[in-house]
């Protein structure tokens, strides 16, 4: 397993004990964060392997793929905010800042 998909792994096992933490202590809407940020870095896994199962050159696709997740994210963003969709404005916020923390984690440990 890649040092990358390793630092995933740590994240969403540190973000799972968050997340639990925060559900026994009745604070269900921080723990909803929380699973939001697992949801991320498991999508962010999920397609990592996939094209590293192609043995293309993976960094350009890869970088490209989260490109794209951005794009649509920061879309979704402006949609929310247009109809001022607090709650759905805040998810793709938390989406935006966990896929920023994945890139450059990304980045320090393949290139």
């Amino acid at each position: 397993m890649s040092k990358f998909l390793e630092s995933i792994k740590k994240a969403v096992e540190h973000l799972q004990n968050e997340e639990k933490a925060l559900a026994v202590s009745d604070r269900k809407d921080e723990a909803n964060i929380v699973k939001i940020k697992i949801n991320i870095y498991n999508i962010c896994s999920t397609v990592y392997q996939v094209f590293e199962s192609r043995g293309n050159d993976c960094s350009k696709a890869y970088i490209a793929k989260l490109d794209d997740f951005k794009k649509n994210w920061e879309t979704s963003l402006a949609k929310a905010r247009e109809h001022e969709d607090v709650e759905q404005a805040l998810i793709e916020e938390i989406k935006l800042e966990t896929l920023e923390k994945i890139k450059k984690s990304y980045y320090n440990y393949c290139k």
